[in-house]
């Protein structure tokens, strides 16, 4: 498919990537769905983070309080965020996973489309699934836990393309929508002041500030203050419980630097946090400062995806996040022929590092091994260091303009797409009977596990069952641990 950069119309060769198993996107698709039916049918998909914002849509129609720092999985986001996962509240949870899975598998393919569309297709073929196989293992941690990172990337995606395209109402009501849905892209603020794209900033504050005051509607003005002051407070009680700058598993760069170079037995731990600081502030400090000295007629997407690279490097650290250097690799592969010789190892260095963990083939010692030593963090700073020769430099490559997000798909893909939520509805109610005595939780470590023949989870001790993880016989099923009330039915006042 092609797209024409003055019209946005799509070549109708290729309309859809549902007409070709070998296109990237329908690769992904086939691999979601068959992992899917195995997941559901081992009754083994939790989806523990779409849960949360599940209960705290459910608890924001009812007033009730959003924030319980008690909670092992606490909702810690802007109380605005779970407006857009009401219409979830249509469905029980269990039940409700099958939009949620497919929401998430459609996000994903339609950033693969987007990326298509700037690249002229030209990362097809053997090269684009080598690309998705670097990614394969945090993909199915995504949708196993249900997260929402992918609709978020895609967001900020079309907000560059608005930017660019001077379409800054758009862009803006994009990037407000994903600050109060997970506000780690604050980054982008902070290039857009730079370059002077200061419309767009208008137009993001503006729809910002109206989606704050959206949780009036069930609140009221002194309910919604006091969900605000939740907030804040659920934000700075998780900072204090940030991993340690000498923590295994830190996957942030400056946590790299300390146990890596064996500083981290040398120095305190404030010491630590002030270097740490420092060199955080470099990594975001000199791409700013290097934008800066270009013109204004810089390509904003070029920019962006270097940008959006920099929120793992510095932290949050969690490998989810990783997925943010996702655009900037590949179109640093699409331009890999007129890359210098070190950006290409960066490149290749990156990708086989972010790829490298996989549990299924290197067994649990060697891989709790790898992600201690945070080697993904390893492969996203590779790749964050490629975005000087991607962004900065000129390429004979440019960048193609997508058709727009309602043509990403056509009519016969939203039919499509109608039939297959139908068809995953069935089995799921099936193994959910089937399944509904056979799955347990550990309301300790909160490890899933299977009884019966085929799937061994639970062992016991003396006749009781106990978690094959932490060896607590504190376990429910899980069917009784989806009914619990996992927040307080405190309401906040209202006027």
């Amino acid at each position: 498919m092609k797209s024409n950069p003055c019209d946005g119309s799509i070549s109708s060769s290729e309309g859809s990537f549902w007409n070709s198993i070998k296109s990237l996107e329908g690769l992904f698709i086939i691999c979601g769905m068959i992992l899917f039916l195995v997941k559901v049918y081992q009754n083994r998909f939790p989806m523990t983070d779409f849960k949360v914002y599940y209960d705290a849509a459910r608890h924001f129609l009812n007033s009730d309080n959003l924030y319980n720092p008690s909670l092992f999985y606490r909702f810690k986001y802007p109380p605005c965020s779970p407006a857009f996962f009401t219409p979830f509240l249509l469905l029980p949870f269990w039940l409700t996973k099958v939009p949620a899975f497919l929401t998430i598998l459609i996000s994903f393919a339609l950033i693969l489309r987007t990326l298509s569309y700037w690249t002229n297709q030209e990362t097809r073929g053997w090269l684009g699934v080598v690309f998705l196989m670097a990614w394969a293992g945090l993909v199915q941690f995504e949708i196993h836990l249900g997260q929402v990172t992918f609709f978020e990337l895609l967001l900020l995606l079309w907000m560059f393309e608005y930017i660019e395209t001077e379409q800054n109402w758009k862009a803006g009501l994009l990037y407000a929508v994903s600050l109060h849905l997970k506000p780690f892209g604050w980054t982008i603020a902070l290039w857009g002041a730079v370059r002077g794209k200061y419309r767009f900033l208008m137009h993001s504050a503006i729809f910002f500030v109206i989606l704050c005051f959206v949780p009036m509607l069930f609140y009221g003005f002194s309910g919604t203050i006091s969900l605000w002051q939740g907030f804040f407070t659920e934000m700075m009680d998780l900072e204090k419980q940030n991993l340690s700058l000498f923590a295994l598993g830190n996957n942030s760069i400056s946590s790299i630097f300390f146990r890596w170079t064996g500083l981290s037995g040398m120095l305190s731990e404030s010491n630590a946090k002030y270097i740490g600081s420092l060199i955080n502030l470099a990594v975001l400090i000199i791409p700013l400062m290097l934008l800066f000295k270009k013109d204004n007629s810089g390509n904003a997407r070029l920019e962006g995806i270097w940008i959006l690279a920099i929120i793992p490097v510095i932290g949050p650290s969690d490998q989810k996040y990783f997925f943010l250097t996702l655009p900037l690799a590949w179109v640093a592969i699409n331009r890999f022929r007129e890359l210098p010789r070190s950006a290409k190892i960066l490149i290749v260095l990156g990708l086989t590092c972010i790829g490298f963990n996989i549990y299924d083939l290197w067994g649990k010692k060697i891989s709790h091994w790898l992600t201690d030593i945070s080697i993904t963090g390893v492969g996203g700073f590779f790749i964050y260091l490629s975005g000087y020769y991607t962004s900065l430099k000129e390429s004979e490559k440019k960048l193609s303009y997508a058709p727009g997000i309602v043509n990403l798909f056509n009519i016969r893909e939203i039919r499509i797409f109608a039939i297959v939520i139908f068809l995953f509805l069935v089995p799921t109610i099936y193994f959910k009977a089937i399944n509904r005595n056979s799955g347990f939780i550990c309301l300790k470590c909160h490890e899933i596990m299977i009884q019966g023949n085929r799937h061994h989870g639970i062992k016991s001790l003396e006749g009781r069952p106990i978690c094959k993880s932490c060896g607590s016989a504190n376990i429910i099923s899980l069917d009784e641990y989806e009914k619990m009330n996992d927040l307080s039915s405190k309401t906040v006042p209202a006027l």
